[in-house]
């Protein structure tokens, strides 16, 4: 588009708003984008045009996403779940995410108290040892009983206080 125009075909819109033609196509199909129609009938598609003010309105209302959030990035929920030991007997183990874990300090061990579940860094070799390495910070839990299934959590006063959203 020069300084004169005032339009973009769809080609040259893709290129400005950093996505596919394909991807303009199906904006002005569901509505998203609105085109002005020069030319063409029942058997010829015409050109299609879209405005510089059209083409900015869009960009504005929606940014580039691009690709997917890194994994272990999410970092505000913490998930109990019951599994199998060994032995035989049911255990509980929770998974803090990396995030909410880094805000509290990155601590080795953690002191866990339910209703409401409120997570605090423990001192020494107090408390629940975590298990951090290269997945989501993670324990056992034992003499303790919590719901199963997601919370959300945020810091609070040095500590991770969590609201139940659902189960597994």
């Amino acid at each position: 588009m020069t300084a004169q125009q005032e339009y973009y075909t769809t080609s040259e819109a893709a290129t400005v708003l950093g996505i596919t033609v394909g991807a303009v196509r199906k904006a002005i199909q569901q509505g998203r984008l609105s085109v002005t129609r020069l030319g063409g009938g029942e058997q010829r598609a015409g050109l299609v045009l879209i405005s510089a003010a059209e083409v900015a309105r869009y960009r504005d209302e929606h940014p580039l996403r691009i690709g997917r959030p890194k994994a272990g990035t999410d970092g505000h929920h913490i998930r109990v779940v019951e599994e199998l030991a060994q032995s035989g007997s049911t255990r509980m183990r929770i998974f803090i995410g990396k995030g909410l874990w880094r805000a509290l300090g990155q601590p080795d061990h953690i002191a866990i108290t339910a209703d409401p579940l409120m997570i605090t860094p423990a001192t020494g070799d107090d408390g629940y040892a975590l298990v951090v390495g290269d997945g989501v910070p993670r324990c056992f839990i034992t003499k303790l009983s919590l719901q199963l299934g997601t919370y959300e959590a945020e810091i609070s006063d040095g500590k991770l206080v969590a609201r139940w959203i659902g189960s597994q």
